[in-house]
């Protein structure tokens, strides 16, 4: 699963890591990003161009009577995706890039729950696969909202949590973008990430999600 990410880069650096042609988000740094806020996706048009946007983080089916008031499909199990009803039209018609520099997972001990940042590195910045839908509500307004999709997890992970965010490598993304192709042609690419991953604990402020400050990724230090 993946609850938080963040993505403090500059939208000159998004846009320049992902060769996004079209801005149609405001950028700004966040430490804790949450499920049903707004979040940036990428996305990419028939003629090859992309798009970043502010889409909703939690999919919305298209066929959904109504929108959701909690968080429910703001992850998708890649082993499952093309069965589901909410995800296999998405699948073949609207999958998207989210970009991030790092997320979140929490270290269960007993009762006690320690939130731990994972980053490939400070500069690093990287793209979940995910997917978008188009929803119309019976007002007439469209909201746009999307899923990240979860692999099993790598063995950084394994050590927290058994599936982590499908982080895709630069030529991935361009296949996984690319609306043309076939989804058995491009899910081969929705596996364990397999660089390092830079792990250590940080605040448990950060399961307050309204707590976003660059505090949230600070290291704290561990007594034994």
């Amino acid at each position: 699963m993946c609850g938080r990410y963040t993505l403090y880069h500059t939208s000159e650096s998004i846009v320049e890591r992902f060769a996004i042609d079209s801005l149609d988000a405001v950028i700004s740094p966040r430490y804790n990003i949450a499920p049903m806020q707004k979040v940036a996706a990428i996305c990419q048009s028939e003629d090859g161009s992309r798009t970043l946007s502010e889409m909703q983080w939690g999919l919305v089916p298209f066929w959904s009577k109504q929108k959701p008031v909690k968080a429910r499909l703001i992850n998708a199990s890649s082993e499952a995706l093309a069965d589901q009803p909410a995800f296999c039209n998405a699948l073949r018609r609207r999958r998207c890039l989210v970009p991030a520099d790092g997320f979140y997972k929490w270290q269960i001990d007993g009762y006690t729950r320690t939130p731990m940042y994972l980053q490939a590195g400070e500069t690093s910045l990287f793209g979940f696969a995910g997917l978008w839908e188009e929803w119309l509500s019976p007002e007439g307004i469209t909201l746009q909202s999307c899923v990240i999709i979860t692999v099993p997890a790598n063995t950084a992970v394994s050590l927290i949590h058994s599936r982590m965010p499908a982080i895709l490598d630069p030529h991935a993304e361009s296949l996984w973008l690319n609306n043309a192709l076939l989804p058995k042609e491009v899910t081969s690419f929705l596996t364990p990430y397999s660089d390092d991953l830079h792990c250590y604990p940080v605040s448990p402020r950060v399961a307050m999600e309204l707590f976003d400050s660059p505090a949230c990724i600070l290291p704290i230090i561990t007594t034994l």
